[in-house]
């Protein structure tokens, strides 16, 4: 008897033992898929193959960019005299924070933090050129706890808490660095910085590139991407995507990743010559071309990443590409639809995107009195299956 008692207690416990294995199994944050007979590995917590590819599908089969969102919820931005916003420049979600930061560069010139319902928490930096200070503040990352800020006029990455604790500056010109960020983006303990200026893109080697990585928010360590002639259309973008760093280039449709071991880059995506740069560099006057053909040419604008999915930006169409780099949709057609009551766009280029989708930010009708404008509001579009 005694044997067969230990017989059923075993089995009890290997039942239990299996039972946590497939529950860790079904929530793990490394998942496999079959899609096409491609495998691809997904990095979300609890996100299934079988949710993936329903998303891949309902993608391939809609037209309109619009369509491809439902209004999830709206933000009243908090409007007191330090809270004032001129325009939304850029604008990060951190929902596991409970704070959404913007920076503005039209009136406040900061960067100013709320809480996920609008209410006011600080705002990060003052105009100045001692320490902490910054003047035309350019761009904003967040990631390993800290907040990076890019001075442009003085050339220097400010580093803050959330709380808008200062941390530490880096005066690049100290360093002998004469390269600038115009976009950034933060992946593990590093920053990365993309920019398009063409007086400032070069490493300490005196090398021309378009990323400059700097290893733990302290020294330079390498530079990617080969410089390129955007004759002042766009100033490109950077991003994190599916754990890689993601850059473009804004005429030829490449869009290239960091290798793994960081010491080079490789082509991850391909849309296709978009503009043909020899017919403007061969015209005879080159920005008499641009105005005169500017509204049929057709470049990367910006990247931006939902879910799992890299999501390209162009003038008038945007272009959707899965973990492998696969093309799903190459055209949809722009047309951002805001709620009744709301007027404008406050956002620098219509929307940024969150993990979960876009966000628009507009000013209620019946909130402006005369010329008081007040702070905009937040309207959240969650990506639709």
């Amino acid at each position: 008897m005694n044997g067969n008692k230990n017989l059923t207690k075993d089995f009890a416990v290997k039942k239990i033992i299996i039972l946590v294995f497939v529950l860790f199994a079904l929530c793990s944050c490394n998942k496999k898929y079959d899609n096409e007979s491609k495998n691809i590995s997904l990095k979300n917590d609890c996100y299934t193959g079988k949710e993936y590819a329903k998303e891949v599908k309902f993608i391939k089969s809609v037209s309109d960019f619009p369509d491809l969102f439902e209004q999830q919820k709206i933000i009243h931005l908090e409007t007191e005299k330090r809270s004032l916003i001129g325009r939304i420049d850029n604008l990060i979600y951190l929902p596991k924070q409970k704070r959404i930061v913007i920076l503005d560069n039209s009136i406040s010139k900061c960067v100013l933090i709320f809480d996920v319902h609008g209410k006011f928490i600080t705002r990060i930096g003052s105009n100045g050129k001692g320490p902490g200070e910054f003047v035309s503040p350019k761009s904003v990352a967040y990631g390993n706890n800290t907040l990076v800020i890019y001075s442009e006029e003085l050339l220097k990455l400010l580093f803050y808490k959330l709380d808008g604790s200062f941390l530490k500056e880096i005066r690049l010109s100290q360093q002998g660095w004469r390269f600038a960020f115009d976009k950034m983006v933060i992946n593990g303990k590093d920053l990365y910085g993309y920019t398009n200026n063409i007086y400032f893109n070069e490493d300490p080697h005196g090398n021309k590139h378009r990323v400059f990585k700097i290893k733990d928010f302290t020294h330079f360590e390498n530079a990617y991407g080969e410089v390129e002639d955007t004759y002042g259309i766009g100033d490109g973008n950077i991003v994190c995507f599916n754990g890689k760093v993601i850059f473009p280039s804004i005429f030829s449709g490449d869009i290239y990743q960091v290798s793994s071991d960081n010491k080079k880059t490789e082509v991850f995506s391909k849309l296709g010559v978009l503009t043909n740069t020899k017919d403007i560099a061969t015209s005879k006057n080159p920005i008499q071309f641009i105005r005169k053909n500017f509204g049929k040419m057709d470049y990367i604008w910006k990247l931006g990443v939902v879910k799992q999915f890299l999501f390209v930006v162009r003038p008038r169409k945007i272009s959707v590409i899965d973990l492998q780099g696969n093309v799903i949709n190459h055209n949809l057609k722009w047309g951002l639809k805001l709620p009744k009551g709301y007027e404008g766009v406050s956002i620098t280029l219509g929307f940024v995107f969150y993990h979960d989708g876009i966000i628009i930010a507009s000013t209620e009708k019946a909130k402006i009195i005369g010329n008081a404008v007040p702070n905009p509001s937040l309207i959240f579009y969650r990506l639709s299956k």
